[in-house]
């Protein structure tokens, strides 16, 4: 293979970062579905005490 280490390292280096990012985008997502779900939820789930 034609393939040098600092090419690989550099390579290494993108794709570590990718997957850091797409890591990083999952909790993101997962803590706003969450926050949302704790938000719109329980309010919605006790409207009768509002509508009184």
């Amino acid at each position: 293979m034609g393939l040098s280490t600092s090419t690989l390292q550099k390579v290494f280096k993108k794709v570590e970062k990718a997957c850091a990012e797409a890591l990083l985008d999952l909790l993101l997502n997962n803590l706003l579905a969450k926050v949302y779900a704790t938000r719109i939820g329980p309010p919605r789930a006790k409207p009768k005490r509002s509508g009184l």
